[in-house]
């Protein structure tokens, strides 16, 4: 936190923190943007064309447009740009708004004139955001991961579906992306047409862990961690306990060394307690604003530790939009998180109503018509 001039200690004298975030887009950043300024901090934004709808924010002080994308061949410009608004906006921290913008902080950090949220560097991005990368990485560590091969692409992949080589069920997926983004379960019945959708190079092909999916993101300062949330996603966001995936995140923190925000996702198996490491994410994640109104504001942690480290967010579900809209049928089934949802959402309608109807409705609905076709495959056919 800032102190401007005068008496020490007194309210007038505390001065709000200045964030620059840097966005490249408007889903995932808008929720950086809104954990900031919960954290107390005037948020200005600097943005390519396909963020320039934060600027309808009434939480962002002001949108500099960037013209061009955030990558590293344009990082000396950027660095000029980035310090020119440090000097002219007074900005104490710059913070990344997505895995691109995370990697390209570790990487120009150090020529920034404000400080910067904490992020790794470039080489264990890497590490951990290349999928087939984490996969060897949790080999070396003895970690629980699911046997994985990596596959040059499509034409490699046919031919051992072709030699009889394949197991099903397996799962095949891009290495760098981001999301389910390109991800394909491939099972006996379907595969055929499951693989003309694979159309990326490499692939990693790995077996598929029967279980139910579990998260976890942890805040760490040189490998240590400071703050952890797990939860499950399930019609919105459960918030749990779990000792065996926190004691395996932590050991991956520990062993880089990792400065920030890192988040995995796993499988829990059937039993309850088996949990295996599927995938890691070393930057923000998309549901970090409902750990935010649980009570961990990631962000927060990063620009004003002290004020954001004594409340958890452990056995508390909160409702996704659309299954508390659906609650508005059964209204004695809304509880205190829904409500504390709700007023979140209403104090931001515009950018909220936006992305989730427009951006996020078209998804969902395909997510469920994919689900409904392979049950009913499943039910006649299997």
């Amino acid at each position: 936190m800032c102190i401007g001039s005068g008496a020490a200690g007194s309210p007038s004298d505390i001065k709000k923190p200045s964030v620059l975030l840097m966005a490249s887009n408007t889903p995932f950043q808008y929720r950086v943007l809104r954990c900031a300024a919960q954290a107390g901090a005037s948020v200005f934004i600097l943005g390519s064309k396909r963020a320039k709808f934060l600027a309808l924010s009434r939480y962002c002080k002001g949108f500099v447009p960037y013209p061009r994308d955030f990558v590293e061949e344009d990082s000396t410009e950027l660095v000029c740009i980035v310090n020119d608004l440090i000097y002219k906006l007074g900005i104490d921290y710059v913070i990344p708004g997505c895995g691109d913008t995370t990697r390209l902080l570790g990487e120009i950090g150090s020529r920034l004139h404000a400080r910067c949220f904490p992020v790794p560097p470039p080489s264990v991005f890497d590490t951990l955001n290349d999928k087939s990368k984490f996969a060897s990485l949790c080999l070396d560590l003895g970690m629980p991961h699911p046997a994985s091969v990596l596959l040059a692409g499509p034409a490699e992949l046919k031919s051992m579906y072709d030699s009889g080589q394949l197991h099903f069920p397996l799962i095949a997926k891009p290495v760098d992306a981001y999301g389910s983004e390109g991800v394909v379960k491939l099972e006996a019945l379907s595969v055929q047409v499951n693989l003309d959708k694979i159309d990326y190079s490499p692939i990693l092909l790995q077996e598929f862990v029967e279980g139910e999916d579990v998260c976890i993101s942890l805040f760490c300062v040189q490998g240590v961690c400071k703050r952890q949330v797990v939860y499950k996603r399930k019609r919105g966001i459960s918030f749990i306990e779990h000792d065996s995936l926190s004691d395996l995140a932590q050991a991956v923190a520990r062993h880089l060394n990792f400065d920030g925000v890192i988040c995995f996702d796993a499988r829990l198996a059937p039993d309850g307690k088996s949990v295996y490491l599927i995938e890691c994410n070393p930057r923000f994640w998309y549901n970090m604003d409902f750990a935010m109104v649980a009570g961990v504001n990631f962000v927060g942690l990063g620009i004003d530790p002290v004020g954001h480290e004594s409340r958890a967010a452990t056995k508390k579900a909160f409702s996704s939009p659309y299954s508390l809209a659906l609650k508005v049928f059964t209204p004695w089934r809304i509880n205190a998180q829904d409500v504390a949802m709700f007023r979140y959402w209403l104090a931001d309608p515009i950018p909220f109503l936006w992305i989730e109807i427009w951006l996020g409705l078209p998804g969902l609905i395909a997510g469920k018509a994919t689900r409904a076709v392979r049950s009913i495959k499943q039910r006649f056919w299997c």
